[in-house]
């Protein structure tokens, strides 16, 4: 189990969930930002307890030292709430490993 890994997903998404509040309370008519707190607030306590298959997912492409990881994993968690495909923690996985696997061939 990658302690490590979980840490960084769990720091991302705890990192973007105050700037999506002030995002919701600057702009109020937006329903989007609402979702996004609610939706990052849930991913986060997801974290916590991801599954063996979704630490098998992420773990190739994680390193603490990887810049990819980090502007990857930080552009994903930024689209929740707003990508309309991402609606569950497994979305949110599955998102990022797409996005990974794209920047590393883009790479």
């Amino acid at each position: 189990m990658n302690i490590e890994l979980k840490k960084s997903v769990k720091y991302a998404l705890n990192h973007c969930i105050p700037w999506r509040a002030s995002l919701q309370s600057k702009f109020p008519e937006d329903p989007r930002n609402a979702l996004a707190v609610e939706l990052l607030t849930r991913f986060s306590a997801d974290a916590d307890s991801m599954t063996d298959y979704q630490l098998g997912l992420l773990d190739p492409h994680f390193s603490w030292a990887d810049e990819y990881w980090h502007t990857t994993l930080r552009t994903v968690v930024r689209r929740v709430g707003y990508q309309r495909t991402i609606r569950t923690f497994d979305d949110f996985v599955n998102t990022l490993v797409s996005y990974l696997q794209h920047v590393k061939t883009a790479a």
